[in-house]
């Protein structure tokens, strides 16, 4: 979303590696992958194909300091809760691949930050 459209907050929400997330849905309960769990971002997979469309890019037009931007496969989560007992494609011990999906949510600024908003005006 655009800045000015989320009422003072950040159009984006940044994935820094290291910083907590949460499952926000059941992804398989059975292994400890449900709504509420806890875990620690670690990364973002691209797909290896998209950097050969990209350098058939770089021969056109574009300024060689352009900047690509890539939609990602999935995000690598660690998840020391999960129930998964062996390593998933030569991936380190309880790093859960987690597919990405586009939410969007609406949060009142004036309702948390009303008496804030109104001494300043």
């Amino acid at each position: 979303m655009s800045d000015n459209k989320t009422e003072l907050l950040p159009g984006f929400l940044p994935l820094v590696p290291n910083m907590p997330v949460l499952l926000t849905d059941n992804i398989a309960c059975e292994l400890g992958l449900s709504n509420g769990t806890q875990g620690i971002f670690r990364e973002l997979v691209y797909d290896d194909q998209e950097d050969s469309v990209t350098d058939n890019m770089k021969n056109t037009i574009f300024p060689t300091t352009t900047t690509y931007i890539h939609k990602p496969l999935y995000a690598l989560v660690e998840i020391n809760s999960s129930q998964i007992e062996t390593n998933l494609d030569g991936l380190q011990s309880k790093l859960i691949p987690i597919s990405l999906v586009k939410k969007e949510f609406t949060v009142s600024i004036k309702q948390i930050l009303g008496p804030l908003l109104e001494k300043n005006v």
